[in-house]
């Protein structure tokens, strides 16, 4: 069976790597602006779970980049796959409880300028950001399981 490619940006990373990177810059400045609005934030603590969580993320990806074996590799990027579902519960929280405060158009315009264009659209910037969360969570899972196929393909041949 031969292997899709590694999808690479321009620096030769692989793509999910910068995807990763620039979604927690997002969330690190939609949380900034959200906080410079008010001390008495109604969503003060799941905003900070959302930036710890959104930050391991691409770590975890990052991580995963110079694991020591196949199966380092499969666990960085499912813990990296966990936390980009605590992400997008924590996103959700702060939409469907209120607990966010709209933000002013150059403040949504900093926040996008890190945001993946496909994921823009309709509603306003949090749903944007759920949205780049379900995706992220979908290239991650995809990785996952290639990586776990493959593994087993490659035990398979030994």
């Amino acid at each position: 069976m031969t292997r899709k490619p590694v999808r690479r940006d321009s620096a030769g990373d692989p793509e999910i790597v910068g995807r990763t990177y620039r979604y927690a810059v997002a969330v690190s400045v939609f949380n900034r602006l959200q906080l410079a609005k008010s001390y008495q934030h109604p969503g003060f603590s799941h905003l900070k779970q959302v930036i710890r969580s959104a930050g391991s993320v691409g770590a975890n990806v990052e991580e995963a980049q110079g694991a020591q074996s196949k199966a380092d590799f499969i666990s960085k990027m499912n813990l990296a796959l966990k936390e980009a579902r605590e992400t997008q519960y924590w996103m959700r929280l702060l939409r469907d409880s209120n607990s966010w405060l709209p933000i002013d158009k150059a403040g949504v315009a900093e926040v996008l300028e890190w945001l993946n264009p496909k994921t823009q659209g309709d509603g306003h910037v949090l749903e944007w950001m759920i949205r780049e969360a379900t995706e992220i969570k979908k290239v991650v899972g995809a990785i996952v399981m290639n990586a776990r196929r493959s593994r087993q393909e490659d035990e398979g041949d030994g």
